[in-house]
């Protein structure tokens, strides 16, 4: 063979080579890309689920970690104060999880995720969100072992949507379920939210059986003894201090943290004084303010040691313990106690009402009491002595008018007199300048008129009547309050509803001897006022047949006007109104229909002088009526303005305003109707009118 040839076979065969070798290269290259695509896939998809589930952990022990919940055994009813931080990781997990959602449908770890956007929703407080996700687990793999997990996580989201029939039916279901199938800590967990249910409804007795539930249910020391706690204030609910002793008993043997076990101890010790027990209340109490663990609560026990010696009636050492509670913890939690319950010496022991109302204001100046368990008690007690300073203040300023007005006739007897022998002496020219020195001056008449003053003691005495029975329940001082009203002002608005109340006192007494006196005030009540709202309610009292109330004519009229005024009909409203105290002066009406024709010609028809004059007539025409009291003060500015409402002078404010309205001011100035008939421009016409009683 050629030489020639020899070569051509052999570049036929590299070239054969060459082909095959590129066309195998090619294949192990495409097998190679594509392993190395799916296996970049598989780690994205591992990678995603990894990241979304290492940011909720971290999440999850943030939230948990924080002092105000790290000792609760994860107690999913607490407000949970999740950082910004935390917020921003669950975040993150709702949004990787949302990617494994859309690009792995057929994953076998969707009922995690799904199990971890929930709880994701549900500490971020989106509860709605929270259902959606731990439906849609229960829903789409209801053979998945998370979904007892899921149920209960729903219960305790239908809850925070305020369904609280819902959750109380699915935790029920839960429950069972888990105790049938072992699961203690999801059994636990349902029986916590049952019991706050329950709670919720004032069935301590419900409650106090779940709490134990979870106590016994529980695997988690913290969360067991939270229950246990829970358990032993139901029974101080209910009023068991014995069962009350043994609950905080088996919540201390539960105890393994500090907290806990401070709790019980403390409980327990409160507990014994109720029993009886004060000599081992004070000796529990003297241990624990020896151990150091407890230092930050030392407030609480020399607190608790002041409540221990007035429940042996120890009035002076339980006194002088709060002041040093006070004063030692000043603006903390313990010392605004300490201030709420020196106002109760003051207010029970004392019966100092004036001193009471000092400490119950320094309670509430000692900080932030929305934070405080104490803090809407001494609001509530602070502003209830305050109304009691306020009633006594308008008293007061009611007697010192009417004081003016004796010195001012005094004074102008004494200054007539002078006037008199000055002219019959002829003195005139320096003999006269000089003989004025020593001589009364011309007297100036007091603004308030004795009327208006002896209105105000009347209210303010009635008030006060009314505040030792409603909010003060010191039913005899109330006695004393409306016996004085009576005695002083016995035909006054306020008579009706004095002789009712009394009659209501007296019929509370555990004794026989006064029915016949509450029988004679209800009589009373029915002969002099047989047309007052009071009326009817006698009338049952003593089995009378009720008897239809008599509509009076002036306030059928004034009903006419404000049904105008509803309509739009300004000018004949007021024409109506006018008319009432022309027809019917005598009338409950006539002086309220006066003010109101004022209040709608300065308010909404924006005529302030025409206002002023109407004004004026009211207070001439009715001097002692609650709306010429309520004018009188803006009248001696001689002015209306136009942007300011028609407000009470200082010290009658809330003596007029704390009594129901039976006919009170224009209700077309208030009224709902009014507002949704869109008749009234809310941002322009001023504010309405006080409330002021009929004297019905």
């Amino acid at each position: 063979m050629r030489s020639d040839q020899v070569m051509g076979a052999s570049v036929v065969a590299r070239s054969t080579l060459t082909k095959s070798s590129l066309l195998v290269l090619s294949v192990l290259l495409a097998l190679c890309c594509s392993s190395c695509m799916v296996g970049d896939f598989i780690t994205a998809y591992f990678n995603t689920y990894y990241n979304a589930q290492k940011s909720f952990s971290e999440a999850e022990d943030d939230i948990w970690g924080a002092p105000e919940t790290h000792l609760s055994g994860r107690n999913l009813l607490l407000t949970l104060n999740v950082s910004a931080t935390s917020k921003t990781k669950l975040n993150a997990v709702i949004d990787k999880c949302s990617k494994l959602f859309q690009y792995h449908p057929d994953s076998k770890l969707l009922d995690d995720a799904l199990l971890m956007v929930g709880k994701s929703f549900y500490y971020l407080a989106d509860f709605a969100g929270a259902e959606r996700k731990f439906r849609e687990l229960v829903n789409t793999f209801p053979e998945s072992n998370l979904v007892p997990q899921a149920r209960m996580y729903l219960a305790y989201a239908l809850y925070r949507q305020n369904m609280p029939d819902d959750a109380d039916t699915l935790a029920v279901d839960v429950e069972k379920s888990a105790v049938a199938a072992g699961d203690e800590d999801v059994a636990a967990y349902a029986s916590m939210l049952l019991g706050q249910i329950r709670v919720d409804r004032k069935d301590y007795t419900g409650a106090r059986d779940f709490y134990v539930r979870t106590g016994d249910e529980s695997t988690d020391a913290d969360f067991r003894a939270s229950a246990l706690l829970l358990a032993a204030d139901m029974d101080v609910n209910i009023g068991d201090s014995t069962d009350a002793l043994v609950a905080y008993t088996k919540a201390l043997a539960a105890s393994e943290n500090y907290v806990s076990e401070y709790k019980s101890r403390i409980g327990h010790a409160r507990t014994l004084g109720k029993l009886g027990r004060v000599e081992d209340e004070m000796s529990e109490l003297d241990q624990m303010r020896r151990n150091r663990n407890y230092r930050e609560y030392f407030g609480e026990i020399d607190l608790e040691k002041g409540n221990a010696y007035r429940l042996e009636n120890d009035v002076d050492d339980a006194y002088l313990q709060y002041k040093y509670v006070d004063t030692a913890y000043t603006r903390s939690e313990p010392g605004a106690n300490a201030d709420y319950q020196l106002g109760q010496l003051y207010e029970h022991e004392m019966h100092n009402l004036d001193s009471a109302q000092v400490y119950y204001s320094r309670g509430r100046q000692a900080g932030n009491l929305t934070q405080w368990k104490i803090g809407e008690v001494l609001v509530q007690r602070g502003g209830t002595m305050d109304r009691y300073r306020l009633y006594r203040a308008a008293m007061q300023q009611g007697d010192s008018v009417l004081n003016t007005w004796k010195k001012y006739y005094a004074d102008s007897a004494a200054y007539a007199t002078q006037s008199v022998m000055r002219a019959d002496s002829g003195m005139t020219g320096k003999d006269s300048v000089a003989a004025r020195k020593d001589t009364v001056a011309r007297p100036v008449r007091p603004i308030l008129s004795q009327d208006s003053a002896n209105a105000h003691i009347a209210g303010a005495m009635n008030e006060l009547a009314t505040l030792f029975f409603a909010d003060l329940e010191e039913r005899d001082s109330a006695l004393v309050w409306y016996d004085a009203l009576l005695g002083r002002y016995p035909e006054s608005r306020y008579t009706p509803r004095a002789w009712f109340t009394e009659a209501r006192i007296y019929s509370t007494y555990d004794s026989s001897e006064f029915r016949p006196h509450v029988d004679s005030l209800y009589h009373l009540l029915i002969d002099r006022y047989p047309q007052s709202d009071f009326a009817p309610e006698a009338r049952r009292a003593v089995g009378l047949p009720q008897v239809p109330l008599v509509v009076a004519p002036s306030r059928t009229m004034y009903r006419q006007g404000e049904e105008l005024y509803l309509a739009g009909h300004t000018q004949e409203a007021i024409d109506t109104l006018r008319q009432i105290a022309v027809r019917y002066p005598q009338s409950p009406e006539a002086a309220r229909a006066q003010y109101t024709v004022g209040y709608l010609y300065e308010n909404a028809m924006n005529l302030p002088d025409s206002a002023l004059v109407v004004y004026h007539r009211l207070t001439a025409a009715y001097p002692a009526s609650p709306y010429a009291i309520t004018i009188q003060a803006r009248l001696d500015t001689t002015t209306v303005a136009q942007s300011a409402a028609p407000t009470l002078p200082l010290g009658t404010k809330q003596a007029v305003q704390t009594q129901p309205s039976q006919t009170g001011p224009p209700s077309v100035f208030t009224g709902r109707r009014a507002r949704q008939q869109g008749t009234i421009d809310t941002t322009q016409v001023a504010l309405p009118p006080p409330s002021v009683p009929d004297s019905h």
